[in-house]
């Protein structure tokens, strides 16, 4: 078991500043679509999330900066030394893309932990694993076994100006088998229903 960890300043300044310019690059450069979600993964595009108010992009591990990917990749085989990297992505929330929103979820089996970084924010937007609230400040992270413990975010109204950054490092064990998708816990089923009054979030 991986307990729920957070690590301050998690990349160096220089890393942490070379990484952002290059997300905002990427961001810049990328065509955005909308989520198909009989799609593959595609490191050349943007994905529109309108359902929950973001947009995604999944990171080529080959092309980020090397410090990046070799802070990451340290720092889980420090948790395990047979621990490989599954899916590294940003996210970006914003009402530019809809209503943000994250519901509760666990994600699928084919991540054993992530890696969870704020890249920059305009406001503070708790993330709530099993019920316990975290607040994230720039190049903060929270680490956690994310394919077993249900996480969200609170309910908050976003201006039109806000927007919460976030990149995603999920790693896996190198001989895990890939199974179905998991259920989320009951224990953040009553975020369901306050997100169910739109009122209240437009």
């Amino acid at each position: 078991m991986i307990k729920i960890t957070t690590e301050n300043n998690f990349f160096k300044p220089d890393t942490f500043d070379e990484f952002k310019d290059y997300i905002y690059k990427e961001l810049l450069s990328r065509p955005s679509i909308s989520l198909d979600k009989g799609g593959e993964v595609n490191t050349e595009v943007s994905l529109v999330q309108d359902n929950i108010g973001r947009v995604v992009m999944h990171l080529n591990i080959h092309k980020i900066p090397e410090d990046v990917y070799s802070r990451t990749f340290w720092y889980a085989n420090k948790i395990d030394k047979n621990m490989i990297p599954n899916t590294f992505m940003f996210a970006r929330y914003s009402k530019k893309y809809g209503i943000p929103k994250l519901f509760p979820h666990i994600d699928n089996s084919n991540t054993d932990f992530t890696i969870d970084c704020q890249i920059e924010s305009t406001i503070q937007w708790p993330i709530v694993i099993e019920n316990n609230r975290y607040i994230l400040n720039n190049n903060d992270a929270i680490v956690f076994e994310s394919s077993k413990y249900a996480h969200w975010r609170e309910p908050i109204l976003f201006k039109d100006e806000d927007y919460v950054d976030m990149a995603f490092f999920h790693f896996i064990h190198k001989d895990k088998p890939n199974n179905f998708k998991k259920k989320a816990s009951i224990k953040g089923d009553y975020i369901f229903n306050y997100y169910k009054k739109e009122k209240e979030l437009t």
